[in-house]
């Protein structure tokens, strides 16, 4: 008499094969998760992918003429400097939305070399009451600091875009060289 052996003995069921499968799909989108929205994990997972860089508290984009957009600040200090590059590609605009909400910023300098402020860049930043704006600016779009403290200074140079949005914004204007 021959004696039969029982492969499906040595497999776990049907319904434990699945539970392990769906275990396992839930910690690939928890970790999904984690890499897109926690910054610490971000970070780690995209540096060298051109998004994030340790020395910059930006998150950024190529818009495709060789150049950098920042698209959000990531940092976390009260006085940011915008930088003129990042790598080697020029910083060309601030994007809107990219201080939106930073309630604890009150200074921002902008680098020689920016020269676009799109609309609602600096949105409820109520803390914001003082911007440094080179000459190299030529474009500031209606609205770019908006809802930012009442006494916001604009600082820059004399007949620029700077000084031309300060009048036309009502906001207080200091010439630098």
């Amino acid at each position: 008499m021959e004696a039969k052996i029982n492969q499906s003995a040595s497999l776990p069921p049907m319904r434990d094969r699945l539970r392990g499968a769906a275990a396992g799909a839930l910690a690939a989108a928890l970790c999904l998760v984690a890499v897109l929205i926690y910054p610490p994990v971000r970070e780690v997972f995209y540096k060298g992918f051109g998004q994030i860089s340790e020395a910059v508290p930006f998150d950024y984009i190529f818009p495709g003429d060789g150049s950098v957009t920042l698209t959000k600040y990531t940092g976390g200090t009260s006085s940011v400097t915008v930088p003129s590059e990042i790598g080697d590609a020029p910083v060309y605009a601030l994007h809107s939305f990219v201080f939106q909400d930073q309630t604890y910023i009150a200074r921002v300098v902008i680098a020689e070399g920016v020269t676009r402020v799109d609309a609602l860049a600096a949105m409820r930043c109520p803390s914001l009451s003082e911007i440094v704006i080179p000459a190299s600016v030529t474009e500031i779009s209606a609205n770019a600091f908006l809802h930012c403290a009442e006494d916001l200074t604009i600082y820059g140079v004399p007949g620029s875009a700077a000084e031309s949005y300060a009048r036309e914004n009502e906001l207080r204007f200091i010439p630098r060289g």
